[in-house]
C-alpha cells in the first residue's frame, strides 16, 4: 500500500461556501420563524387596571373549560384585551380576556384560541400580560387532556372524570392539602404541563403568587354536561356563584355547545 507522503498530515479541505451557505441559510429559517407576541389592553381594560383591584386569573386552556366559560359569562363578561401574534407579517389574535364582576372582586378569564396559539408565542404573551395587568390574585390554569394519555391509569377512579393537578410551590400547607383532597391529586411526574399553563406557573413561581393548574382528564375530545360539570371543584374553589348541576338551563346553551363540538370535530378531525 502506497502514502502520499506530502499530503498525509494535511487537514481535510473545507469549502467555506458552503459552511457559509449553511450559516445564512439558517440565518434566513430564523428570520422567517421569528414571531412578536403582546396583550393589547383596549381603554375597558386600561380602566379594569386603574382600579387597582387584584385580579383573579383564570387561564381557560382546554375546550372543555372554554366551553363551559362562555355559557357561563358571554352575555355578560365584558372584553379587556386581546394577544396578538405576528409571524411572516400576518398578525393574528391568539387569545382574548374578558372580565367579570362578583361582588368586591374581580375575575380575568383569558380564553386560548388554541388552533392559532404557537408554543414560540407564549413566554413573550405571559411576559406582555403580567408586565401590565397590575396587582393579581390567585393564578388557576384550566385544561383537559385524554384520560389514556395518563401514564398512571390505575390511580384513577373507576367512576367520573377525574383531576390532576400542578401547583405553584407558594401553594402550601393547607392551601395545598386543600389543593389536593378538594380539587385533584397532585399529577404523575411524567405528566408534565406545557404550553401556557407551564408558562403561567413558571411567573407565578418567580413571582411568589399562588398558582396551581387543573387538568381535567376526559374520555373524548366532545363537550358534553358531564365533561364540564367535571370543573365544579374548580368553579367552587374560585367562589363562583353558580350551579354547575343546571347548566342544560344557561341560556345559550344548546347553541354554544353544538358550535364548540362542530369546532372539536375540526380540531381532531
Amino acid at each position: 500500500m502506497q502514502v502520499d507522503e506530502e499530503n498525509k498530515n494535511q487537514a481535510p479541505i473545507v469549502d467555506h461556501a458552503d459552511l457559509d451557505s449553511d450559516e445564512e441559510k439558517e440565518r434566513k429559517e430564523e428570520e422567517e420563524n421569528k414571531s412578536e407576541s403582546k396583550i393589547v389592553f383596549n381603554e375597558a381594560g386600561l380602566a379594569e387596571i386603574a382600579k387597582g383591584v387584584p385580579a383573579h386569573i383564570v387561564f381557560l386552556s382546554g375546550h372543555h373549560a372554554q366551553t363551559l366559560f362562555k355559557i357561563l359569562y358571554s352575555e355578560k363578561w365584558t372584553e379587556i384585551a386581546t394577544g396578538e401574534s405576528t409571524q411572516k407579517e400576518k398578525t393574528e389574535t391568539t387569545l382574548k380576556i374578558f372580565a367579570w364582576h362578583q361582588d368586591n372582586e374581580v375575575f380575568y378569564f383569558v380564553n386560548i384560541e388554541t388552533e392559532k396559539i404557537k408554543l414560540g408565542y407564549v413566554n413573550q404573551l405571559i411576559a406582555s400580560f403580567f408586565s401590565q395587568v397590575g396587582k393579581v390574585g390567585q393564578i388557576v390554569v384550566l385544561n383537559d387532556s385524554f384520560k389514556m394519555k395518563y401514564p398512571d391509569l390505575g390511580s384513577l377512579p373507576s367512576e367520573g372524570l377525574a383531576i390532576r393537578t400542578h401547583k405553584s410551590s407558594h401553594v402550601s400547607g393547607d392551601a395545598a392539602k386543600a389543593l389536593f383532597s378538594k380539587i385533584g391529586e397532585p399529577a404523575h411526574f411524567m405528566f408534565a404541563t406545557g404550553g401556557i399553563g407551564a408558562a403561567a406557573l413558571i411567573h407565578a413561581e418567580f413571582n411568589g403568587l399562588h398558582a396551581f393548574q387543573a387538568t381535567v382528564l376526559i374520555e373524548g375530545h366532545y363537550v358534553s354536561s358531564e365533561s364540564m360539570q367535571a370543573f365544579a371543584p374548580i368553579v367552587e374553589h374560585l367562589g363562583l356563584k353558580v350551579d354547575l348541576a343546571q347548566i342544560a338551563k344557561y341560556k345559550g346553551f344548546k347553541t354554544v355547545l353544538r358550535e364548540a363540538n362542530n369546532r372539536g370535530n375540526s380540531i381532531y378531525s
